[in-house]
């Protein structure tokens, strides 16, 4: 470097305390550009919709109406009609799931994921405890590490969370001057297992809010994908306390690329999320497009039709587990009944983050059990996609995934 060449600035010297604290606490998922997959690589990693699903031609129809029905309005600040419209399609919608609101609960947000980090926001102070399901979505865990909170996880089977665990957990902390600020869960179709909490578990959790004295995120992203079984009230529908926080999105019942989502929750808290807030106004555009397009009445003939079409693709993973993974010898796998995602257990022995490579170069990429567990456990599991690939691509990646992992049983 030349004497007269201004050094370039050390930028960790500029960060903050929580910034060099957050710096590297949780890794990527695999498939994040760990390693370069091939270029015929069967993608089973990431939650993504199968591209034949998005409604183009509906959706240029419904950009055309709204335009002309509300011109320059839709591209300000803040929106017009369109974006009050949406509100008002959200609250008729939750209402009919058993979630009256009105429009002091409502939020709308860029998905799902801004409205966790705004709970986040408001609510944790680093070092405060939040407890989430073990395993759970990584993206969720990621949110409240990065806001320093302290995470603990109660684990999960067939059956959703483990109550009893998570009253140890509550009455441990009790014990030590400390309550959980919130529990996140996802109970329908979890990410990354796929199982669906059961309807006691649902009023156990609420009964330990009122006990330990917590507030409840409830993640409802696959909520409407429901292909098998029945339907159960969602927690927000059985709360009489005032403790849950729901959380909605159209990234897959429409498109993750519109970025819209919603939460429904206490008033006094919606209107505290609602302030940490500094942009003009969340996607106008986008919401007065969402709002045209669900006002036509086609919304629930397309989730009928995702339904069908996910419930195939589901069963095409699971014959081909089968048929190139058969249960035994430790391994064995989730049954969803909704949703995009299987979750496979490997023998003990089995470390899903060392055989990624092998994987990845054999044509198939996942994501490995570890990034899902507060506490980085989880090695022998791996979450498999099933929502992106058709069929015949799922049984190829499988089968792939097969010739990996069979050599290791």
């Amino acid at each position: 470097m030349s004497a007269n060449q201004p050094a370039t600035p050390q930028y960790e010297a500029f960060y903050s305390l929580p910034a060099q604290k957050r710096a590297g606490r949780q890794p990527a998922a695999r498939g994040a550009g760990t390693v370069k997959p091939r270029p015929d690589n069967v993608q089973l990693a990431f939650g993504y919709p199968f591209p034949g699903s998005f409604p183009i031609d509906d959706l240029t129809k419904a950009t055309g109406e709204m335009l002309k029905a509300e011109g320059t309005s839709a591209l300000q600040y803040g929106g017009g009609p369109g974006v009050t419209g949406l509100r008002d399609f959200l609250l008729e919608r939750m209402a009919k799931r058993g979630m009256p609101a009105g429009p002091d609960n409502y939020l709308l947000t860029y998905g799902s994921a801004q409205g966790l980090e705004l709970l986040a926001r408001v609510l944790v102070d680093p070092g405060d405890l939040v407890i989430t399901e073990a395993p759970t979505f990584f993206g969720g865990l990621r949110t409240f590490q990065m806001q320093l909170a302290d995470v603990k996880g109660a684990t999960v089977d067939k059956d959703g969370m483990n109550m009893d665990e998570l009253e140890i957990i509550l009455a441990s902390a009790e014990a030590a001057g400390k309550k959980a600020k919130f529990v996140y869960v996802i109970p329908n179709f979890q990410n990354p297992t796929g199982t669906t909490m059961s309807l006691e578990r649902r009023k156990r959790l609420l009964e330990l809010a009122d006990k330990y004295d917590f507030l409840i995120a409830e993640d409802d992203a696959y909520g409407e994908l429901r292909f098998e079984g029945e339907d159960l009230p969602t927690l927000k529908s059985m709360d009489k306390s005032g403790r849950v926080v729901h959380f909605g999105t159209f990234s897959k019942i429409i498109a993750p690329g519109v970025r819209l989502g919603w939460v429904i929750g206490p008033a006094p808290l919606i209107a505290t999320m609602t302030a940490t807030r500094i942009d003009g106004g969340t996607a106008p555009f986008a919401a007065s497009v969402v709002n045209q397009y669900c006002r036509s009445g086609d919304l629930d003939k397309r989730i009928a039709w995702l339904r069908k079409e996910y419930k195939q693709r589901r069963d095409a993973m699971l014959g081909a587990l089968e048929e190139n993974l058969p249960a035994g010898k430790g391994v064995s796998w989730s049954m969803p009944e909704g949703g995009f995602f299987v979750w496979l257990q490997l023998p003990t022995h089995v470390d899903s983050r060392e055989i990624y490579a092998g994987a990845v170069a054999n044509g198939v990429s996942f994501v490995d059990g570890p990034v899902c567990f507060p506490d980085g456990g989880g090695k022998n599991f791996v979450r498999l996609c099933f929502s992106f690939n058709d069929s015949e691509k799922l049984r190829q990646g499988i089968k792939r995934l097969a010739e990996v992992v069979a050599p290791k049983l």
